[in-house]
């Protein structure tokens, strides 16, 4: 309940958004040993909402949640280290909690160590590895997932290239609502990659995922208005936001 509590307060639901009364529970709850309590208090250090940010505090936190069985904050404290963010980066930490994490079946963790196999970073480069855990992450509803199995497919890591499989998992990815999916599928129907040209759907589906940030999308969307080539190249990482006790 006390977690509960704190979420709402975090969050603003039902409840008046209230940082302080956030960081009391989930402090409370951390003392008492709740391994969301500390990854919950975790966040609040990382991004600095109801107290000043600290990053090493966070990364500490994240550390005592991870000891405790934690997956969502054995993949946050992967991100931690990939980032640099409280410790020195160190790839090889980041893919062992990835990896821990996605073994104990955190979506968004299938995601990382698959990105980490596909870019050989903290671990030996594994195309098949990395394609089984995306379609793993991909079978259990990860976004992120599917649209990082599209880009296999596209471009062919460890596969036969085949555009109607990418163009299939990108929309799987951008229905569900992966900005990376929608600016990789925006980019199909522009090209006409595994589905019949369409500026139209491309252009709505670049404006989806630059509404939600993706960069890829905004920059897609400056070349189109400027009827100009593009030498854009697609690149991938963790993409993440510290959680909070969710």
């Amino acid at each position: 309940a006390m977690i509960n509590l704190a979420d709402l307060y975090l969050n603003g639901y039902g409840v008046d958004r209230d940082y302080g009364q956030a960081f009391s529970l989930y402090g409370r709850a951390a003392e008492l040993g709740n391994s969301k309590g500390m990854r919950g208090l975790a966040y609040m250090y990382a991004s600095g909402e109801g107290t000043p940010k600290d990053l090493r505090q966070a990364a500490l936190l994240y550390r005592e949640a991870s000891v405790a069985g934690d997956a969502a904050a054995m993949d946050n404290l992967g991100f931690i280290y990939y980032t640099g963010q409280g410790v020195p980066k160190d790839y090889r930490q980041a893919f062992l909690w990835f990896q821990k994490a996605a073994v104990e079946g955190y979506p968004d963790a299938m995601a990382d160590v698959g990105l980490m196999y596909s870019s050989g970073r903290g671990v030996a480069q594994d195309h098949v590895q990395s394609r089984a855990w995306y379609s793993r992450g991909a079978e259990g509803g990860n976004p992120r997932c599917m649209s990082e199995l599209g880009l296999v497919y596209e471009k062919g890591y460890g596969v036969q290239t085949d555009y109607k499989q990418a163009f299939g998992w990108y929309r799987r990815g951008a229905e569900a609502g992966d900005p990376l999916g929608m600016a990789y599928l925006a980019e199909m129907y522009e090209h006409g990659k595994g589905v019949k040209e369409d500026l139209q759907q491309s252009v709505a589906w670049y404006r989806k995922a630059a509404e939600l940030g993706n960069d890829y999308a905004k920059n897609a969307l400056v070349r189109l208005n400027a009827t100009r080539g593009s030498t854009q190249q697609k690149a991938g990482g963790p993409a993440k936001r510290f959680v909070s006790s969710k």
